[in-house]
């Protein structure tokens, strides 16, 4: 697995989700399957990213864009949100199949991991930086192998890391 190259704030909020009051065991009792399971994990994540949101609603982001592409009749949009000198989160304008750029993707940092990431028709949510959870774009679990999920992991990292090598001199 590809980490990425830094660390952030969302690694102390990350541990303290899934190892204290947010997914403490009380916050699983009473789970009798894996589709309870994935519903509360859905559901504590996303109360951890409108939390950040929140938080970050006042701050401005670093913006840059990307050479235009083949196909594409806008460039991408990078904007990058930092804490404490670490990126928390990142979205990228995403094509549509005219090529304008009307889409988004956005990824969210738990230190040098992958927290959760919303891409135009997809989400995906990372414990313990692997990717445990492919959801559709209204957060239902899609059925996906554990290669498959590796493959799709592997592809995400691939993704962030070369987004953030914009910000960080490696374009």
């Amino acid at each position: 697995m590809k980490k990425l190259n830094h660390s952030g704030f969302l690694c102390a909020l990350f541990a303290l989700a899934f190892h204290g009051p947010l997914f403490g065991q009380e916050g699983f009792d009473g789970v009798n399957s894996e589709g309870e399971l994935v519903e509360r994990v859905t559901q504590r994540v996303q109360e951890i990213v409108s939390s950040l949101e929140e938080r970050l609603a006042n701050q401005e982001p670093i913006i840059d864009t990307l050479a235009l592409e083949d196909g594409q009749n806008e460039a991408r949009i990078l904007k990058l949100w930092m804490e404490n000198e670490k990126a928390v989160k990142l979205t990228v304008t995403e094509p549509d199949d005219n090529g304008d750029m009307v889409r988004q993707s956005t990824f969210y940092f738990g230190g040098p991991d992958l927290f959760f990431v919303a891409q135009p028709f997809s989400r995906f949510i990372f414990i313990k930086g692997r990717l445990e959870y492919w959801l559709d774009e209204d957060m239902n679990a899609i059925p996906a192998t554990v290669e498959l999920l590796d493959e799709r992991e592997g592809l995400l990292y691939d993704e962030a890391n070369r987004y953030l090598g914009w910000f960080f001199g490696e374009k």
